[in-house]
C-alpha cells in the first residue's frame, strides 16, 4: 500500500523539476491591498528571489486558475454587476 506522504513527495519532486518561472510583469490578485508600494515595485522586478516550495507552487497554480476565472467573470459580467449594485444603492437612498 502506498502511503499518502510518498505520493505528495513524488508530486513535489515533479514540481522541483519544472523550469524556474519568470517574474510577473503585472500586479496579481494576491498583491491587491499590499500597503507597501516598494514591496509591489520590487515584486514586479523579481524580488525577493526566494524560490517557492513545491507546496507553495501548488497553491500558486490554483490561485492562477482562480484569478483567470475572476478576470473572465469580470470581463463577461461586469456591466450586469455594476447595474445590480447601482439598483441596490438607489434602493438604499
Amino acid at each position: 500500500m502506498v502511503e499518502a506522504h510518498k505520493i505528495v513527495e513524488a508530486i513535489d519532486e515533479g514540481y522541483e523539476r519544472q523550469p524556474k518561472e519568470k517574474a510577473r510583469d503585472y500586479i496579481g490578485a494576491s498583491m491587491i491591498g499590499t500597503a507597501c508600494d516598494a514591496e509591489i515595485a520590487f515584486s514586479l522586478r523579481g524580488f525577493p528571489n526566494n524560490p517557492p516550495t513545491p507546496r507553495l507552487k501548488r497553491i500558486f497554480r490554483l490561485g492562477h486558475i482562480l484569478e483567470d476565472e475572476v478576470v473572465k467573470d469580470l470581463k463577461e459580467k461586469a456591466d450586469e454587476a455594476l447595474e445590480h449594485l447601482e439598483k441596490i444603492e438607489e434602493s438604499l437612498m
